[in-house]
């Protein structure tokens, strides 16, 4: 597909997604159940098929976007897209002090890091862990490596992310999974009690970090645009360490509630978010090796 003009490739993408939605059933279950907890009886059931088939639109559109870029169109697929808030990064960067970037399954999470490799005079690093699909897993690890980003796969000790952001450094991660490899708390997601790691928090805490949000959004009414929203996230009011972590927490939450309730069809629902209930107590919590 690479060798078709890119706005052909995001057209037959697109379409190919769309009909994805009526051949991965597991997946196309999975995301009306979610649409159903979050939004209830608001949302039509002709809405939550239409935003379904749209999740699978958005998530091959990321696709044809990595291999462009896995195969060195960084230039070309970058093109249309529009940054907002980059100046208050530069300015947090300035002052010698690292940035937590939060992100999403949202959109073209992966694309969104290389405006900030391109703009801060600072290294990037993110956060990834190892894929089971080993041929997606090399086509990430190109697009990557060809978009200078440094990777911390997960394992990694806290040391290593603490002294990368003490060194003015910045780090993306994504804030917006039900995962038990860390300690987490149960945020507010769509008006429900949501596991969500707390190591976002503790991190930017210990590094002395800004926290900030990004979102690499396409444009609905055409896929050859794009916008990365990066937005600060204002300084928590609490000085106890426990209290300082759930209002990063929850705010980051907020604005991953935010990002999705504007554009629901971006966002990867076939994720179980709230796998985890709160009258069940804590899940137990696993260490990666």
């Amino acid at each position: 597909m690479v060798c078709l003009p890119l706005s052909v490739a995001r057209r037959i993408g697109a379409f190919l997604g769309s009909m994805a939605y009526y051949l991965s059933r597991l997946d196309r279950q999975r995301i009306l159940e979610n649409l159903q907890l979050a939004y209830g009886t608001e949302l039509p059931d002709a809405e939550r098929v239409k935003i379904a088939r749209g999740v699978f639109r958005t998530a091959a559109l990321g696709v044809v976007e990595a291999a462009y870029v896995s195969s060195g169109r960084v230039d070309e697929v970058l093109r249309g897209m529009r940054v907002e808030g980059m100046e208050a990064v530069r300015e947090v960067i300035a002052q010698g002090r690292g940035i937590v970037m939060v992100t999403a399954h949202f959109g073209n999470w992966e694309l969104g890091v290389v405006p900030f490799v391109r703009s801060l005079p600072c290294e990037v690093g993110v956060v990834a862990r190892e894929l089971s699909n080993p041929h997606l897993e090399r086509l990430l690890l190109q697009q990557r490596e060809r978009c200078g980003e440094k990777v911390f796969l997960r394992g990694k000790t806290g040391r290593d992310y603490v002294r990368f952001l003490r060194a003015g450094h910045m780090l993306g991660v994504v804030g917006d999974m039900d995962t038990t490899r860390g300690e987490g708390i149960f945020a507010r997601f769509f008006g429900r009690p949501a596991w969500t790691q707390t190591g976002i928090a503790r991190l930017a805490r210990m590094g002395r970090a800004r926290v900030f949000t990004a979102f690499a959004r396409f444009d609905p009414e055409d896929s050859n645009r794009s916008v990365l929203e990066i937005k600060p996230l204002p300084e928590p009011r609490a000085k106890d360490e426990t209290e300082w972590i759930a209002e990063i927490t929850q705010a980051f939450t907020d604005r991953i509630e935010d990002i999705v309730r504007r554009y629901p069809d971006q966002w990867m629902w076939m994720h179980r978010r709230w796998r985890h209930r709160l009258e069940d107590g804590p899940p137990r919590i696993r260490v990666d090796a």
